[in-house]
C-alpha cells in the first residue's frame, strides 16, 4: 500500500509541476490530481490501520474491511483513467524533450521497484493477484 504514496505519486508531482510550469492553464488539473495524491494517500493510511487492527486481533467488521477495500481500489483506477485519458495525453503535448531530461535527472537515483530490471516476480504475481479479485469483487460488492 506505501508505493503509490511514497514512491509513485511524489514522482508523478514532479512532473506535474513541470506540466504547470510550461502550462498555467494545466495548473487547475494539476492542483486537482496533487490533492487527490493527498486524499488517495489518507484512503491507504485508513486501510493500513484496519489491517493493523485484524492483525492485533481487535474485531473488525466484515462488511467495513470489504468497503474500505473496494473504495480504495476504485478510487486508485479512477484515478488512474484520469491520469490516462486526460493529464498525459496534455503532458506529452506540452513537455519538451529538454523537460522530460530535467524531470529525468530529479529522478536520478531514485530506485522504483516495479520498474527497473531487477523486479522481483512477486510484482507481477501481486499484479495478476489483485486484477483476478478486482474483477470477481465487482460482482460481489457488500
Amino acid at each position: 500500500a506505501e508505493y503509490p504514496d511514497e514512491i509513485h505519486h511524489p514522482k508523478e508531482n514532479i512532473l506535474f509541476d513541470r506540466l504547470k510550469g510550461r502550462d498555467p492553464s494545466a495548473g487547475v488539473i494539476v492542483d486537482n490530481l496533487l490533492a487527490e495524491h493527498e486524499l488517495l494517500g489518507g484512503k491507504t493510511q485508513e486501510l493500513i490501520e484496519i489491517v493493523k487492527a485484524i492483525e492485533s486481533e481487535q474485531f473488525v467488521e466484515q462488511h467495513l474491511l470489504a468497503t474500505r477495500c473496494f473504495d480504495y481500489i476504485d478510487s486508485q483506477f479512477r484515478h488512474i483513467r484520469y491520469e490516462e485519458d486526460t493529464v498525459f495525453p496534455l503532458i506529452e503535448q506540452k513537455l519538451s524533450l529538454s523537460d522530460w531530461k530535467s524531470v529525468v535527472r530529479e529522478l536520478t537515483g531514485e530506485v522504483d521497484p516495479l520498474f527497473n530490471e531487477n523486479r522481483s516476480d512477486y510484482y507481477d504475481s501481486l499484479y495478476v493477484y489483485l486484477m483476478e479479485s478486482y474483477q470477481h469483487g465487482k460482482t460481489q460488492r457488500p
